[in-house]
């Protein structure tokens, strides 16, 4: 949580700082360091963890030359690295920067057994060399940054702290001109990759007071424990609403706003969700003109006494024209009796031709009803409007719950949507005729008649307030309600409960009569690919022996004693073509494949359960999805993989890196399946017939980086899903953190460029993204500021735009 803590008020800070500039003049004194007098070459060895090696080496008469160290094991050399850490306590005594330090984080296996380890410089036959006992020697304070920072746009910043010995929350203060403006407590994590061994450690996310958005640069100073993190301070710039906005208001700038437009997408600004009052007032204020166009009927479902208090709310009477009334069942809190409904809608809600529906004790926003029933009719194709909730909990705070364009899987499986929605007035007494007694079911009733996902529209803005639901009360009624809904369809599912979810939630489980063959393809071209060929292949054979899956490995060209090993196993070999790029092998694979499905799989993924391509393959069996992923964690228990946000310019973000394998996420998103805009390529599953029709991972536009991402957009535009599911879970062995090179880094970069300028819409809102939240590199951590494009939207992506080879 991001807290203010001012000293005084923020203008009186504001002129208190620039008085004291203004005393002391134009340029400060700036204090020098003492330094050292070193001679001779500098190396220093120190174990700092179970298989962690720490130290310097530099050379005080060349201090710009970076020096390599080798690392050796009883006498046995292990590894070598190139000199250019930052070491505090060298940078204090010495010339130069302070980057000459070394660590090598080894895998555990590697440093068991051993007694002696000892690090020299490389090539330099009779230098130095230092070691250390194994056995005897004491873990030594590492001397390696403890934390960085950075920042992520507008006014807010972002890193990490090293984990206090004594577990305690780390504290991170943000100070302006020598005041402290706020504070933020390390309460997320973040995985800090270094070789084989790569550590999780406390982070953060902190924002500044608003009135340090007035466009004026900034240096701000990031503390812990009394001593700025690396990479402070941070300099930034933050504008009241967007740079955009504030060059339109200005006469003799409004030609620059296109170019305002472009830096606030590159630096996005946002706020925590605790800011929830001040971000609605500002981007969501109560328009007088906000008033109902034609009658409205209002039926609430529940409780007597609580209906009454829903249709009593102070908001109603600014509404306009509205006819309520409240219809209860014994059979659950949000059933109701089809006549019930039938005769209401017939008689008092006739004149009306859209009918909003609430559970008892919801209480209507000013305006909200306004915004439902127009949505529906001013879309004459869409049969219900659903917005954005706000959720009670038990000591009166309010919680945004922010939804997403129409997701079909996750409303099937948390029906958080179906408390509060308009719907035309046809379409519900088509829905009671049938015999729909429940909300949850009701919702969804379009489906049941054969109607397409666009009969769903969200309308961005938190226009209703609930009692955040009960799990215990409400998931069985859930459940019954998608089994119902499963039965009037056709389709034969198993459906559970989940355990300890914060809102109701259910597991579903779509049958099948004969499992599809499957082959997994496993590309191991990559850096790591030959080191992970045998751990894979040996994951992988317990899925092997239970869903008879098929392997085909993708490698470099093998010997053909390798080749008939591997063949012999069972495992096909197809072996890249020389400088042959990733796209174009995979489709190679694709083709020799002769199965109905194919699971794309890096070599560094590991299985978590047996059964984790059962579930992919249940979800496929849907007919409309087009392709599914699993959630991926990293070594160290943290989320690596769970879909991925679509952000403008052609950018994308991993979901919840922030969050442990173990956490709900925002709105529970990680426990239940839903459907997402991407998916990574580094697990997928989909048709062989569909991968094939969609053309598969383009070699020409995206040889190597974006291919998945784009074919993941070429399904969406002809109507097929992407789920991601958390049932099915890999881990990744090692790092997940992966250092990038500057030619990868180019690929990359033109990967977005084209990426965006192929399908520029799907970048510019993602649907399965709520347009209110951060959209900075961490999805899920706040809230806009300004928001997006406000205005009702389904969950359709256009046609990509042709894009000439070469371009």
């Amino acid at each position: 949580m991001t807290q203010e803590t001012l000293s005084r008020s923020p203008i009186g800070s504001l002129i208190a700082s620039k008085r004291r500039r203004r005393e002391a003049g134009a340029a400060p004194e700036t204090k020098s360091r003492p330094l050292t007098a070193l001679s001779g070459l500098q190396l220093r060895l120190a174990r700092t963890a179970d298989a962690t090696f720490e130290g310097h080496a530099f050379d005080p008469a060349e201090p710009e030359r970076r020096l390599v160290v080798e690392l050796l094991l009883d006498a046995v050399p292990v590894a070598l690295e190139r000199c250019e850490r930052f070491d505090d306590s060298l940078f204090e005594q010495g010339p130069g920067d302070g980057c000459h330090g070394f660590r090598f984080a080894l895998h555990p296996d590697l440093v068991a057994g051993a007694r002696l380890a000892s690090v020299e410089i490389a090539n330099l036959p009779g230098g130095p060399r230092r070691s250390v006992d194994l056995l005897d020697a004491p873990f030594e304070p590492s001397p390696s940054p403890a934390g960085g920072v950075e920042w992520l746009g507008g006014l807010r910043l972002g890193g990490w702290v090293r984990r206090p010995a004594d577990g305690a929350t780390p504290l991170v203060e943000a100070y302006v001109d020598g005041e402290r403006v706020a504070f933020a407590r390390a309460d997320r994590w973040r995985e800090i990759g270094d070789g084989a061994a790569p550590r999780v450690e406390p982070a953060f996310l902190l924002t500044l007071p608003r009135f340090l958005a007035d466009g004026s640069a900034r240096h701000v100073e990031l503390r812990h424990c009394g001593r700025q993190l690396p990479g402070s301070p941070v300099a930034l710039v933050a504008f009241a609403d967007a740079l955009e906005a504030d060059l339109l208001s200005r006469a003799d700038l409004r030609d620059e706003a296109a170019r305002g437009q472009l830096f606030d997408l590159a630096c996005p600004d946002a706020v925590p969700f605790e800011r929830f009052a001040s971000f609605d007032a500002r981007f969501f204020p109560v328009s007088a003109t906000q008033r109902l166009g034609k009658p409205v009927a209002l039926a609430v479902i529940g409780e007597e006494t609580r209906g009454r208090e829903t249709l009593a709310g102070p908001a109603l009477k600014a509404d306009g024209s509205w006819t309520g009334a409240t219809l209860s069942s014994e059979d659950g809190p949000t059933s109701f009796g089809a006549n019930d409904l039938v005769r209401f809608l017939e008689g008092a809600g006739a004149p009306s031709p859209v009918v909003v529906f609430l559970a008892a004790g919801a209480a209507l926003r000013p305006g909200a009803l306004a915004r439902l029933a127009s949505a529906l009719e001013n879309d004459p194709a869409a049969d219900i409007a659903y917005g954005d909730l706000l959720l009670r909990m038990e000591d009166g705070t309010l919680h945004p719950l922010m939804l997403p364009a129409f997701d079909e899987e996750r409303f099937l499986e948390q029906g958080s949507a179906a408390l509060a929605f308009a719907m035309r007035r046809g379409a519900a007494l088509k829905a009671a005729r049938r015999g729909v007694t429940e909300l949850f079911r009701l919702f969804l009733a379009p489906l049941e008649n054969g109607a397409g996902r666009g009969t769903h529209l969200h309308v961005p803005g938190a226009g209703i307030v609930l009692a955040a639901p009960d799990p215990a009360v409400l998931g069985p009624v859930l459940q019954a309600a998608t089994l119902a809904h499963f039965a009037e369809r056709g389709i034969r599912a198993d459906v559970d409960l989940r355990a300890e979810a914060v809102l109701p939630a259910v597991r579903m489980r779509r049958r099948m009569a004969a499992r599809p063959a499957t082959t997994i393809v496993v590309d191991a071209c990559g850096p790591d690919g030959p080191a992970e060929i045998g751990p894979c292949l040996e994951a992988l054979e317990a899925t092997r022996m239970r869903t008879g899956a098929g392997i085909l490995l993708v490698t470099a060209p093998l010997s053909e004693e390798r080749r008939r090993a591997f063949e012999l196993d069972g495992v096909p070999v197809l072996e890249a073509l020389p400088r042959e790029s990733r796209a174009a092998r995979l489709g190679r694979a694709a083709e020799r494949a002769e199965t109905p499905q194919l699971c794309f799989l890096d070599p560094g993924l590991r299985p978590l359960a047996p059964d984790w391509l059962d579930e992919l393959t249940g979800r496929l069996a849907e007919p409309l999805t087009g392709a599914v992923g699993p959630t991926i964690h990293s070594a160290g228990g943290l989320v690596a993989q769970a879909g991925l946000v679509l952000r403008p310019a052609g950018r994308h973000a991993r979901a919840f890196l922030d969050r442990r394998a173990e956490d709900a996420g925002y709105g529970d998103v990680l426990r239940v399946a839903r459907q997402v805009s991407a998916l990574s390529g580094a697990c997928l599953l989909t048709t062989r017939t569909a991968f094939l029709a969609a053309g598969g991972f383009d070699p020409q536009l995206f040889p190597e980086d974006g291919g998945d991402i784009d074919f993941c957009l070429k399904l969406r535009a002809l109507g097929r899903r992407l789920v991601v599911t958390p049932d099915a879970c890999l881990e990744r062995a090692g790092s997940a953190v992966r250092p990038e090179g500057e030619p990868r880094r180019r690929l990359r970069e033109r990967a977005e460029r084209l990426l965006f300028a192929r399908w520029p819409e799907a970048f510019a809102c993602d649907p399965f993204y709520n347009p209110q939240l951060d959209r900075g590199p961490v999805p899920y951590s706040g809230l806009a500021w300004p928001p997006g494009a406000i205005r009702a939207r389904r969950p359709t992506v256009a046609q990509p735009r042709h894009l000439p080879p070469g371009w």
